[in-house]
């Protein structure tokens, strides 16, 4: 029996639990989004790209640790969002984060979802997360197709008082097309600081005392654009070494494109399939 079949029932039954939940109940609910699923189990896919993942799309960076800082800018699709069939739900996560890579389970990581539930409707949030911790919905951020989002996570150092066990750190977002503007207060959180990303995710779902179940995604057939990212303050001058592939367990897609002219931004294009879609990087 097939992935898709054995799971198929799973996933619908933990997405109409969740979409009956309010987005705070959601949260509630633990659905987060956990370091990538690599490398590909299906025997029938060979990664063209540095890696694959089941649930990540994007780049990564881990040549000079220790990572205290990311930043970037993204902008989501005006149009054209579609929930895969034969599910009739979807999510696509963005997001920038520190840790997470393989057998790191430290994790830090700010970032958008947009999500359409069964019945059609679109909805959009801002999260930030600190693994395992459940994530933190940011009402502050209006999350609409078409929005563009500045996001960043900086290790603010030690605190005798606010971060007496473990580093301080500040996450924050902007909605640039609002004008809407959200920084956390110093939070406490212990990180490996050895990897850095920009991912566009599948999230998972996490429902209490349930395995982890993948979500589908969300189709979006215009490119997701990356631009003006920056690691430890600096460019991350990307290479296609650090590009990380999305190929899900029911043949849908997700593929960085090669950096831009300034090495600092990147698309990423949806798809379905053995093969990823083409996918051109932004203007520099």
């Amino acid at each position: 029996m097939s992935w898709f079949s054995r799971s198929t029932s799973v996933v619908i039954a933990a997405f109409v639990v969740l979409s009956l939940l309010s987005p705070q109940g959601a949260a509630a609910a633990g659905r987060g989004s956990y370091q990538p699923l690599i490398p590909v189990s299906r025997p029938e896919t060979a990664c063209p790209v540095a890696r694959c993942s089941k649930n990540w799309a994007g780049y990564d960076v881990t040549g000079s640790p220790p990572y205290t800082s990311i930043g970037g800018t993204w902008t989501l699709p005006a149009s054209g969002y579609q929930a895969p069939p034969p599910f009739g739900f979807g999510e696509v996560a963005t997001w920038v984060g520190i840790g997470g890579l393989g057998s790191d389970h430290s994790l830090i990581q700010i970032g958008t979802t947009l999500a359409v539930k069964p019945g059609g409707k679109l909805v959009g949030y801002a999260w930030y997360e600190l693994l395992p911790m459940p994530l933190t919905l940011i009402p502050a951020i209006t999350v609409k197709p078409g929005d563009s989002f500045t996001a960043g996570v900086i290790a603010t150092g030690p605190s005798p008082t606010t971060c007496p066990t473990a580093p301080c750190w500040t996450l924050r977002i902007t909605n640039a097309t609002l004008g809407q503007t959200f920084s956390s207060p110093p939070l406490p959180y212990q990180s490996s600081e050895a990897s850095a990303e920009w991912i566009v995710e599948a999230p998972l779902l996490r429902l209490q005392g349930k395995k982890p179940v993948l979500l589908p995604l969300l189709e979006f057939p215009h490119p997701i654009y990356f631009d003006l990212n920056e690691v430890n303050e600096q460019s991350p001058a990307f290479t296609t070494r650090e590009q990380v592939a999305l190929f899900d367990p029911r043949g849908q897609t997700a593929n960085p494109s090669a950096p831009d002219g300034n090495g600092d931004g990147f698309s990423v294009c949806w798809g379905s399939g053995t093969a990823l879609s083409s996918c051109s990087p932004p203007s520099s």
